[in-house]
């Protein structure tokens, strides 16, 4: 059982850290499309916004008052697309002893008190190395301490329950969130196969801003 149970911690971790490489560059590309069909909106429809140059504002003035300006259209999926909002993580939650005792042992290996003799090059590793542990304990992130771990080359030790069980949740998480971009119709338009449909779907993104405008 034990050996399974390691098979099984490392098949997580390999897998949340693909997933969280293909939420980035998910994420990248969301952005740059919907940048890119916004501008195209405001070509089409204010093309007059488009050639105005913008305005610089007078930050030396205490008394100018800032101006209230509506937020930017977003498309976000819906509930019932069977996505859920993930939600932020909270550094006060508590921490399981073994996820302190593993930050502890990437601690006393990457501080940059205990690194004055190593070479510049090892104190920027070790630095970035303690960053990512620090924030991976301070998300109660299991898979990031052992990324660190691997990292260091220190044994792994043996995680609780709870420890697997947070990592299959947070493999859930990733897939909703990737899941959730895929589902929009920015992402459908970015990889339209055809003219045609991209057409299509443009026309569809531009009335729901209409209607976003209106509202």
């Amino acid at each position: 059982m034990k050996n399974l149970k390691q098979q099984k911690v490392k098949f997580l971790t390999t897998r949340i850290s693909s997933l969280k490489k293909e939420l980035v560059l998910a994420r990248d590309i969301f952005n740059n499309a919907q940048s890119e069909i916004e501008k195209l909106f405001t070509d089409k429809y204010f093309p007059e916004k488009a050639t105005q140059k913008p305005q610089t504002k007078d930050i030396t003035r205490e008394d100018q008052q800032p101006q209230q300006e509506r937020p930017e259209f977003t498309e976000e999926p819906t509930e019932d697309e069977g996505v859920k909002e993930e939600q932020e993580p909270d550094p006060g939650q508590p921490k399981s002893s073994e996820l302190k005792k593993m930050y502890k042992t990437i601690a006393r290996k990457t501080h940059p008190d205990t690194c004055h003799d190593a070479s510049q090059f090892e104190k920027e590793r070790k630095a970035f190395l303690f960053n990512l542990a620090k924030q991976a304990y301070e998300e109660n992130d299991f898979s990031g301490l052992i990324e660190v771990y691997k990292e260091l080359d220190i044994e792994l030790p043996d995680l609780p329950d709870n420890a697997v069980i947070e990592m299959e949740q947070q493999v859930i998480a990733l897939q909703n969130e990737i899941h959730g971009l895929h589902s929009t119709y920015v992402w459908s338009w970015a990889f339209a196969s055809s003219p045609e449909q991209q057409d299509n779907l443009l026309k569809e993104i531009f009335k729901r801003m209409h209607d976003y405008i209106r509202a």
